[in-house]
């Protein structure tokens, strides 16, 4: 009945990613060629070409948890599938289950 509205709703949290990853991340890293958001099953989908690569890297969040703390807002990724196995390592070692900061432009959609 209401999955028009979660359907906006991640079409908008997918608009303002792009434009925060294009401002702040693609000169530096690459870019981001596909992105979904799922928010009922919390799960993002990334197709990342990195720059002086020759092929995209797709990265699949399968969980994620929101957190508020102290007036924050924090994403703390979980499990994920990623096709390189290098990356997948560094994800598993360095991301899973860290808590990162949002802007607190995403406290209104998330």
């Amino acid at each position: 009945m209401f999955d028009f509205l979660a359907k906006g709703k991640d079409a908008m949290i997918v608009s303002a990613l792009r434009t925060y990853f294009d401002s702040q991340l693609r000169a530096r890293y690459g870019e981001l060629q596909d992105l979904q958001v799922d928010t009922d099953r919390r799960t993002l989908t990334l197709v990342l070409m990195p720059r002086g690569e020759i092929r995209a890297i797709s990265i699949r969040i399968l969980e994620y948890k929101i957190d508020r703390q102290g007036g924050g807002l924090y994403l703390i990724p979980g499990r994920a599938s990623i096709d390189r196995a290098w990356m997948q390592a560094l994800y598993e070692d360095l991301a899973q289950n860290q808590r990162f900061e949002l802007p607190s432009i995403a406290a209104g959609f998330l």
